[in-house]
């Protein structure tokens, strides 16, 4: 059993199991992300034993079996196939949204392959490009600026990367304002900001929903950060000046998604989308990410479901869908 296969049992944080993903997410956030380093000592306080006593009781460079861990036979890391699903184009008061799907699966599979500890290649789609982007290599802490932004006691002045904050003004400042635009959107909001001077490249990751994520990069080349953007950034860009683009006001943006599927304890398969845009705007290339939940095929609950005792309620793909379109033209619209 490989670490990558460890942490399919705890679960990932961006499958929609927050509550069993903590301690996962904050170990695979290294470097300058300390906000999940804070997370997972907190988690370790409420951790059960039948989790804490093996990471304790590992050898140096052993590798642990977790408990349960026959129950979890998901293989969308093992496995990355095309399945297939066609989406219709959704009208919206900035405009039409017309998806493309992404159908290019050895592309795909080139930009999501990930190796573990043992250097053996599993898929990640949820791997973002701020994930990307946080991992790109670093000389010093004059390198990069991270924070976690949120308004504290009602304003952001309050909130103690503030300065940080105003350091994002100064060096990516359409990324700094629309960080600021996202946060308006609801009360309690946050996001985690990075900046990275050696590609000169800024982004963000916040939650829409507790289980859906989203992230933003911006920067004059996003290719920069990872070769690995050669194979998707091309798919992306593919649609531009064509009449599969989308338009929200005056701006021309590509708008492509990819479905998955997956199996449960070889009973219950649960789908999910990977929704991706595309745009230009005054010599800076943006991308931005959505991953949904996880679900039941068509419903609201996730494979955890199993009443009376558990209801894991999770979004709809269909509510996932309107969200992912409702931050779009947050996003898209002019930074005045």
């Amino acid at each position: 059993m490989t670490t990558k296969k460890f942490t399919h049992a705890l679960g990932n944080i961006r499958d929609g199991y927050l509550d069993e993903a903590i301690s996962y997410t904050a170990r695979r956030r290294t470097g300058p992300l300390q906000r999940w380093v804070a997370v997972a000592a907190a988690f370790c306080l409420i951790v059960t034993g039948a989790l804490l006593l093996p990471l304790l009781q590992r050898e140096p460079g052993g590798v642990i079996d977790p408990p349960n861990a026959g129950e979890y036979p998901y293989n969308d890391e093992e496995v990355l196939d095309y399945v297939g699903m066609p989406l219709d184009a959704a009208e919206t008061e900035g405009g039409r949204v017309v998806f493309n799907e992404i159908t290019d699966i050895a592309a795909y599979r080139r930009f999501n392959t990930r190796y573990d500890d043992r250097n053996l290649p599993y898929y990640s789609t949820r791997t973002t490009a701020f994930d990307l982007l946080a991992g790109y290599p670093i000389s010093g802490e004059g390198d990069f600026i991270y924070a976690s932004v949120f308004e504290k006691d009602g304003r952001v002045e309050n909130c103690p990367d503030y300065g940080k904050l105003l350091s994002f003004y100064e060096r990516a400042p359409m990324g700094a304002e629309l960080l600021m635009r996202i946060l308006g959107k609801e009360e309690g909001a946050w996001a985690d900001a990075y900046y990275n001077g050696r590609v000169d490249c800024f982004g963000f990751l916040f939650y829409p929903d507790r289980n859906c994520t989203a992230t933003v990069v911006i920067g004059r080349d996003i290719a920069a950060i990872d070769e690995r953007f050669e194979s998707i950034l091309p798919i992306l860009k593919s649609t531009l000046g064509t009449q599969k683009s989308s338009y929200v006001g005056e701006q021309e943006i590509s708008v492509h998604y990819f479905y998955q599927n997956r199996l449960f304890r070889n009973s219950k398969t649960e789908e999910a989308y990977q929704y991706y845009v595309y745009f230009e705007r005054d010599g800076l290339q943006y991308l931005y990410q959505f991953s949904s939940n996880w679900s039941l095929v068509g419903k609201n609950i996730s494979a955890l479901h199993n009443p009376p005792h558990t209801l894991h309620y999770v979004a709809t793909q269909k509510e996932c869908r309107e969200l992912f379109i409702d931050y779009l033209l947050t996003l898209v619209s002019p930074v005045e």
